[in-house]
């Protein structure tokens, strides 16, 4: 009986600690890694491209930047501004929750890029 009472014990603590590590680095994580935003800048859509690349949407006022995100740095790419950034955030409201998916967030880029390149528009 002793024995059934030190490993129920054992299984106790042992879980104790396994939920006090998950706390523990969901505490410290602070939100590392969450797509989202402060009160200038709103991180609209991240899409991987590649082995630590991504292309990330970012939203600035009434401009929307598309930069590249690598190892070596972050680029801008593309400034999405007038009839481009209204129709980008009319999709935007429209899909759900607010987002557009991956497939239309390519279509919508590759149509961007073919209008004038990661030149036109930039400030």
């Amino acid at each position: 009986m002793e024995i059934v009472i030190q490993i129920a014990t054992f299984l106790l603590l042992f879980l104790l600690v396994v939920a006090a590590a998950y706390l523990a680095s969901r505490a410290l994580a602070g939100g590392a890694g969450r797509v989202g935003g402060g009160r200038l800048l709103r991180v609209v859509e991240a899409l991987p491209v590649g082995r630590d690349r991504l292309l990330v949407l970012v939203e600035v006022g009434d401009r929307y930047l598309l930069v590249g995100s690598a190892p070596g740095g972050v680029s801008l790419v593309q400034v999405l501004e007038g009839d481009a950034a209204r129709e980008l955030a009319g999709r935007l409201r429209a899909g759900p929750a607010g987002t557009l998916s991956p497939d239309a967030f390519r279509r919508l880029l590759d149509r961007w890029l073919r209008r004038g390149g990661p030149g036109e528009g930039t400030p």
